[in-house]
């Protein structure tokens, strides 16, 4: 587990280990103030080893990811916390009881005067030249109010006189031990807990087991004055050291309680109790280590309970390494050399980063959080940084960042550029006529660009592929109802080369120039019968007169139809074929052909007149429907032109007189119409 994330700051840094400093320091209190419990020791090493056992195996569970072993001792640990709290009710009771005495335990430090010490080896030293048997406690750090508290108060000051007397066979408090607090006589005849070790000598008397047992629960010193022997000896940590010499004896306490636990007789100051508590501390290195090392574990522990899990997605923007820009938030820049370009992956694959870590220093990177990967170095080049390597535009202290999919992180791909000419023609761009016209067809020999060549620029292995390449250089050109002319659609690149990298120097669009026409539908030439007819009723006798000559009666026509045909309908089918016909028989049923006999000179100097010709109905109402077109299809492109293919006037003959009373009223066209 990594409290300070993938990102170190001073500031942020600051802030754990504030908070480290604090923890520590509360557990370093909190075990001092355990020492003042009876059995403190056993209570001390019992909830240290507890805690120090559970901050382990958090965090070799978070390290090595054992989520089941995880989920086991972060179950366990508020629950021996309540079983502690049972098991050891009354000590604490007890101790907690304490708080509100009026010295706290600095001032119960254990700190004695010379003149007492002096005071308790001239004591012992009568005692044993008398044989007569003593047990004087000195209190440490550890509260003997357990104990005290079931003797006899005194609270006088330390005197060899008054320790002789009390310990005098005839005297009512000779049996017990006397405590020593602070340079006072606090209490006698005090009984105290005998050892129970089994490896002690039967010869062992009952002060001795009382003074075992008590340096054994407790940091005090006891100094015992045999009855029997008159010999004195000292007891500290569990150990006894037997036949002390009278003359060393305030030596050995000396050592028992520790240098710094001996004070002279110079006056306290607030400098001298300020240096008395740091030297206190100093000396104490290894509560402190452990203190320190549970609240690391501590920590750990917490900062696992309240991290959370996001996810920051990243959108990729490919820029000149020597552009001044900043990335927003959310944003990858991706600086690349002037000769690079960069390639998206080919699979579209999404740069999600995932964060881990508090609610606060999640949600504070989210929105501040932007990136920049720099490219730099020879060229093609494919890069899968970690998270932690991008350069981000906040501070990534205390969140922990990761790819989302670990096992597939995204790559970076940037390839040399080159540039080249290329030439257009017809597999470079693809034709859709998809909603084209049915009638109307494209000529893919009238397809042209403007200009016909141009310069690209792109990976050189991307440009190397474009000749093998089945996919259109251009965007595709989608044909409509309408023909295209005039200059032509303008067509980009094909989106299948830009993301590849492929870019058009000096341009981005080409124009295109492609020819639509109608289908058409060409007929073979038709020959129809042209009448004689007089316009002017009033000349309408003179066509008794008049006549065609024999090699004119009849005319020749061109019949070619556009846009009548759809595309699938090829020359020579069975659909083109009966098209023609329906077209021929409909001319020969509608087309008049004719001579207006009111054209010629009334002095008759020219008998030559023009041949006129006219459909009697609109073909597009009449013929349309028979070639299949239904109401709603589009016609406009529709043409049916008729071309005269002989000659475009005949000479009038005069002809053999006729009957009287002949019928000449000819009928007029009912549509009338000059040669195209």
């Amino acid at each position: 587990m990594n409290l300070f994330g993938d990102e170190f700051s001073f500031r942020g840094a600051s802030v754990y280990l504030a908070q480290w400093f604090i923890l520590g320091l509360g557990i370093y209190f909190f075990l001092t103030f355990l020492r003042r419990t009876r059995g403190n020791r056993l209570v001390r090493g019992l909830v240290a080893t507890l805690l120090l056992g559970f901050s382990a195996l958090v965090a070799v569970s978070s390290f090595f990811q054992l989520q089941e072993l995880e989920y086991v001792v972060r179950g366990m640990a508020s629950a021996a916390v309540v079983v502690l709290a049972i098991v050891f009710q009354p000590e604490l009771r007890s101790a907690i009881g304490q708080l509100g005495t009026k010295k706290s335990t600095a001032d119960r430090a254990g700190r004695l005067a010379s003149e007492t010490l002096s005071e308790l080896a001239e004591a012992a030293r009568s005692l044993a030249r008398k044989r007569i048997g003593a047990l004087v406690i000195l209190e440490g750090e550890s509260a003997l109010d357990p104990w005290t508290d079931r003797g006899v108060g005194t609270d006088a000051a330390v005197d060899r006189l008054l320790i002789e007397s009390l310990f005098c066979p005839a005297g009512a408090l000779h049996d017990g031990a006397i405590v020593v607090r602070d340079d006072r006589l606090m209490a006698s005849a005090v009984m105290l807990p005998l050892t129970e070790r089994t490896d002690l000598h039967q010869s062992t008397g009952t002060r001795h087991r009382a003074a075992l047992g008590i340096s054994e629960e407790t940091d005090a010193v006891a100094l015992i004055v045999s009855e029997e022997t008159g010999k004195i000896a000292v007891a500290s940590g569990g150990r006894l050291e037997s036949e002390v010499p009278p003359a060393e004896l305030e030596a050995h306490l000396r050592k028992a309680l520790g240098a710094q636990s001996v004070r002279g007789p110079e006056s306290r100051s607030l400098g001298r109790d300020l240096s008395e508590l740091w030297s206190r501390v100093t000396g104490d290195i290894a509560v402190l280590g452990i203190s320190a090392l549970i609240a690391f574990g501590i920590l750990v522990f917490v900062h696992e309970e309240i991290s959370i899990d996001d996810e920051l997605r990243l959108f990729p923007r490919a820029v000149q390494a020597s552009a001044l820009v900043t990335p927003g938030v959310g944003e990858l820049l991706i600086q690349i050399p002037p000769d690079g370009r960069y390639v998206p992956p080919s699979n579209n694959q999404q740069i999600v980063v995932r964060l881990r870590g508090t609610r606060a220093a999640v949600e504070g990177f989210r929105r501040n959080a932007g990136a920049s990967l720099q490219v730099s170095g020879g060229l093609p080049a494919q890069l899968t940084p970690a998270p932690s390597e991008l350069e981000w535009t906040t501070n990534a202290f205390g969140v922990q960042l990761s790819w989302l999919d670990k096992n597939s992180p995204p790559k970076f791909s940037v390839q040399a550029q080159v540039e080249r000419e290329v030439l257009l023609d017809g597999t470079s761009i693809a034709v859709r006529d998809d909603n084209l016209n049915p009638r109307y067809r494209w000529d893919p020999d009238s397809l042209s660009f403007e200009p016909e060549t141009v310069v690209l620029k792109g990976p050189e292995e991307v440009l190397d592929s474009i000749p093998l390449h089945a996919e259109p250089l251009l965007a595709p050109v989608t044909l409509g109802n309408e023909p295209v002319g005039g200059a032509g659609p303008l067509r980009p690149l094909s989106p299948f080369w830009i993301n590849r990298g492929v870019v058009l120097v000096g341009r981005s669009e080409v124009r295109v120039q492609i020819a639509v026409e109608p289908i058409l539908l060409r007929l073979d030439q038709v020959q129809l019968e042209i009448a004689l007819i007089c316009s002017d009723p009033g000349r309408r006798p003179e066509l008794e007169r008049w006549t065609l000559p024999a090699y004119q009666l009849n005319a020749t026509f061109s019949i070619v139809g556009a846009g009548l045909l759809g595309r699938d309908e090829d020359q020579g089918s069975e659909a083109y074929n009966e098209a023609k016909q329906i077209v021929k028989e409909f001319v020969e049923e509608e087309l008049l052909v004719f001579v207006d006999l009111a054209e010629m000179p009334l002095d008759e100097s020219s008998t030559a007149l023009d041949v006129h010709w006219s459909l009697m109905r609109k073909w597009q109402s009449e013929l349309l429907p028979r070639l299949g077109f239904a109401e709603e299809d589009d016609n406009s492109g529709a043409q049916l032109e008729l071309k005269i293919e002989s000659d475009r006037s005949v000479l009038l003959e005069l002809r053999d007189p006729v009957p009287t009373g002949a019928d000449d009223d000819d009928q007029l066209p009912t549509e009338s119409s000059t040669p195209p």
